[in-house]
């Protein structure tokens, strides 16, 4: 395996600086088309995951172009995407909620303050190479924290695909509360999600290349126009604020910051979890090397942008970084692109949006979420080792019974 020489003068801080030295026609060329497909991707599920979050689905948005500029300048994966994601987007919901006492603004706020947290400690892990950090997170603790944050995920969106409210904070109190209150479903929703999910399963199943979330988005806001679904009783996502995000530091006291940096460190430790383990994937795919102190630093850029932007904590995106690696993506050139189609969306583009049926973005969450259920993993440890099978089963139902980040530190 040939691996990379190591980066020299600012480029060892900055290391997507030295992209640029390499830019040519046909390599811009190629990467474009890889960037218009993750933006395709992209633009959907972002939506889906702000919403998921707690705050307005555009927020999503904001978040991925801060964290794919700025992983894009810091990082050294040359295939990874960050942007929000399903179980970072729960986590930051699960710690802000019970702060913001129902205020959108202030949750808005603490949502940006979190994002910002995140970033500070991880530059400081990198400052003070703590990249063995993740050592603690065994594999069992991880198939169980996702598990059990996929569950969650899911149960958040059966308001959406039944549409009620869902009164209920935990999994099973949830699933128990939809099925006590059948006489309220609304039948047009329950449809229209249902149907959705099936085009979502029917798409993976053909071509998992077909940017499936677009394809179901799109037919949404078909559908929701042609039988004026908004007047059916159908909840539609409404008006989009156009235009860019300005830079905002969070209107947030001392006694904020405190009370969310116990949540801020344990979202630190699983987002760096997951993308060093997933850069370091891809990395040995093409022969490259991943710096896990760099790494450390450039989650910290990509989240101090997304909570300067307003947005909330930023992770690795599986799903884009596979979409870059298929196609053939082969630099950050990639991300720079695809921020760049994001800010031409953000500008011009956001009223199409209006009559998307919030159902489709539940449907495209509990899709994507459904993804990341590893019940093969389970049976792997079983066979291997039950001790840490038994591990994995006692994390995810300490996330499903006690909350996300309490499993979390009572498994490590």
């Amino acid at each position: 395996m040939n691996q990379e020489p190591a980066p020299k003068g600012i480029t060892r801080f900055i290391p997507g600086l030295a992209l640029f030295k390499g830019l040519n026609p046909a390599l811009i060329r190629t990467e474009l088309v890889v960037a218009v497909t993750v933006f395709a991707v992209l633009v959907p599920s972002a939506m889906a995951y702000g919403d998921l979050a707690g705050v307005t689905p555009v927020a999503g948005l904001y978040v991925a172009l801060a964290a794919m500029v700025m992983y894009a300048l810091f990082g050294t994966s040359r295939q990874l995407i960050t942007g929000p994601e399903a179980t970072t987007a729960i986590l930051v919901a699960t710690a802000v909620a019970p702060l913001a006492a129902g205020d959108p603004a202030r949750y808005a706020a603490l949502a940006a303050l979190a994002a910002i947290l995140v970033g500070l400690i991880s530059v400081l892990g990198g400052l003070l190479k703590l990249g063995f950090i993740t050592d603690f997170l065994s594999k069992p603790i991880l198939i169980g924290y996702i598990t059990g944050t996929s569950l969650i995920v899911i149960g958040s969106q059966l308001g959406k695909m039944f549409g009620i409210k869902v009164e209920s904070d935990y999994f099973l109190r949830q699933i128990m509360e939809v099925l006590s209150r059948f006489e309220e479903w609304h039948v047009l929703t329950v449809v229209l999600g249902l149907v959705s999910m099936a085009i979502l399963f029917i798409i993976r199943r053909v071509n998992r290349a077909l940017p499936g979330p677009l394809i179901v988005v799109v037919l949404g806001i078909i559908a929701s126009i042609a039988f004026d679904l908004a007047a059916r009783g159908v909840a539609v996502v409404g008006a989009v604020p156009a235009g860019l995000p300005s830079l905002a530091i969070p209107s947030v006291s001392l006694q904020d910051v405190v009370a969310l940096l116990p949540a801020a460190v344990a979202l630190t430790i699983l987002i760096y979890a997951d993308e060093i383990l997933t850069a370091r994937v891809f990395a040995s795919k093409h022969g490259q090397k991943i710096d896990a102190n760099q790494e450390f630093i450039a989650i910290g850029m990509a989240n101090i942008g997304a909570g300067l932007l307003q947005g909330f904590p930023a992770a690795t995106s599986g799903s884009r970084t596979t979409v870059v690696d298929q196609m053939g993506g082969k630099t950050q050139l990639v991300g720079l692109l695809a921020a760049a189609l994001t800010v031409i969306f953000l500008l011009f583009f956001t009223p199409l949006l209006e009559p998307l049926p919030t159902v489709v973005l539940g449907a495209i969450i509990i899709v994507a979420t459904l993804g990341l259920i590893d019940i093969p993993a389970f049976r792997f440890l079983r066979q291997i080792r039950p001790a840490e099978a038994w591990l994995a089963v006692a994390t995810m139902v300490g996330v499903l019974a006690l909350g996300v980040l309490q499993g979390i530190l009572i498994a490590v």
